[in-house]
């Protein structure tokens, strides 16, 4: 079946010589691109290029500004006519290239978006007033958009026949390009298509996101054709709402009417497919999101986002496959064994750290108790270096040694705790029996680790960022 063309009104025609009178280029609503979504190239001409000002201070973290590296220039054009689509309705902006009509050059343009009703281009280069010019759309992120967006409308017009309104949509990002490969689990994720949602006021029953995925599937192989219509204002397309504004003294443009069959009529500014057949597919996902009290969202992908999601999944299960040594029928049996071979190794880490920190305590007791008289510093010290110490250890060392103040020793003490191996994070904590005698080895322990961070009352605790190789032969030999 061949699509069938643009539909343009002669309302559609009346309003584009209707904002010719006041506008120097087509107004948002009437762009070239929303008149015929398919228009992948465009021959037109430069109105104006003005450089994007540029913000060459930030705020440091005390308030204070601080002068940060100047960024590249850029410009936003503004041109007569666009096959480029400014970010709204929940649709992204397209991108594309620009090239100058009289040379090979190809300019970039990384975004456009919306001043009123004009459309403006962000590019990294200068073109002057004047200047005839191609546009290039970015066709496939446009026509992946486009499934998103229609995907989008045809769902929610589903769901306003059981009387489940939309409330708002979000599209996911634009996909990952089928080009990659992935070769890991975490790049098979990556791959992963993000799911695009609808927020509606209630949850729907499996049964109900069954009965609308079988409705969205007959209404796509039914080939529904879709329109974009602009009514005349004094037209009606059966809503209250749907009066055009066609009036060149005010900045609200034109209303949009995007008519699925006799199925759906609802006015929106994005691009849209012209058959329901091209959205190919749409499927709902069974997972919801409960928000804002009773509110849930419903995650689905359409178009080829479907086809790249159902690729994306095969990889990941091949490399779970392979990770996990299993079949796909196995995984689950395959985690819960190791969900319990992971209890019990934590079971068993656990009674033996416990036993590891009473010997240490034992040692530390014996230790302390063989000082020496006070000594010119006022105090004695002893180091306990555990490259595996976690926070967690070094807390039941202290709980098998009791109160410090109760363990027998001929002078006042402290004790340094470090954890952790060169080049990873750790931690160190400084306990003891008198405030002088830990404020004084803290002192010591941030001259071995200077970029030591940390405080405390009662006993001092930091965290080390990075160990290096000398700070911790430095710690160990704090008091020799």
């Amino acid at each position: 079946m061949t699509p069938p063309g643009p539909i343009i009104s002669s309302a559609t025609s009346s309003a584009l010589e209707t904002f010719k009178s006041k506008y120097s280029s087509a107004v948002v609503g009437l762009l070239a691109c929303q008149i015929d979504s398919y228009l992948k190239t465009l021959t037109t001409k430069v109105i104006s290029c003005t450089e994007i000002p540029k913000d060459t201070t930030k705020k440091a973290s005390k308030g204070k500004k601080e002068t940060i590296p100047e960024n590249p220039a850029k410009y936003e054009i503004e041109l007569a006519d666009t096959t480029l689509f400014p970010e709204g309705g929940g649709q992204p902006s397209d991108t594309g290239v620009i090239k100058l009509k009289d040379s090979e050059k190809e300019i970039p343009v990384f975004a456009v978006k919306r001043n009123g009703l004009t459309a403006l281009h962000e590019t990294p280069e200068f073109i002057a007033s004047g200047t005839d010019v191609e546009v290039h759309v970015n066709w496939a992120r446009r026509f992946d958009h486009m499934q998103q967006h229609t995907g989008q409308h045809l769902l929610s017009a589903i769901l306003d026949k059981r009387n489940v309104p939309t409330l708002s949509w979000s599209m996911g990002k634009t996909i990952v390009p089928d080009a990659i490969v992935p070769t890991t689990v975490s790049e098979a994720v990556t791959a992963l298509p993000n799911f695009n949602y609808i927020e509606i006021g209630r949850k729907l029953s499996q049964q109900e996101i069954d009965q609308v995925q079988a409705e969205i599937n007959d209404a796509i192989n039914d080939c529904l054709d879709i329109e974009v219509k602009i009514p005349d204002s004094n037209q009606s397309l059966a809503t209250p709402e749907s009066e055009a504004i066609i009036d060149p003294n005010t900045d609200k443009g034109v209303i949009r009417h995007v008519t699925i069959g006799s199925l759906d009529n609802n006015p929106c500014c994005g691009t849209h497919l012209r058959s329901t057949a091209h959205v190919s597919a749409l499927t709902l996902f069974n997972h919801t999101q409960s928000i804002r009290g009773t509110n849930c969202r419903i995650f689905f992908l359409a178009g080829n986002r479907v086809v790249q999601y159902a690729r994306a999944a095969n990889d990941y299960l091949r490399k779970v496959n392979s990770t996990l040594s299993c079949t796909t029928e196995d995984i689950e049996l395959k985690l819960s064994e190791l969900s319990t071979q992971l209890k019990a190794a934590k079971s068993a880490e656990k009674y033996w750290s416990l036993e590891m920190a009473a010997k240490d305590a034992h040692d530390l007791k014996s230790k302390i108790s063989t000082f020496a008289e006070v000594p010119e510093n006022g105090y004695n010290g002893v180091v306990v270096y555990n490259a595996k110490g976690s926070m967690d250890y070094f807390r039941a060392v202290e709980k098998e040694l009791g109160p410090l103040e109760q363990i027998k020793s001929p002078s006042p003490f402290v004790i340094v705790f470090a954890g952790g191996q060169a080049t990873e994070s750790g931690l160190i904590i400084v306990a003891g029996t008198s405030k002088e005698a830990i404020d004084d080895a803290a002192k010591k322990v941030k001259e071995a680790v200077p970029d030591v961070k940390g405080g405390g009352k009662g006993k001092w605790q930091g965290k080390v960022v990075s160990w290096k190789t000398n700070g911790i032969r430095a710690i160990e030999n704090l008091f020799q």
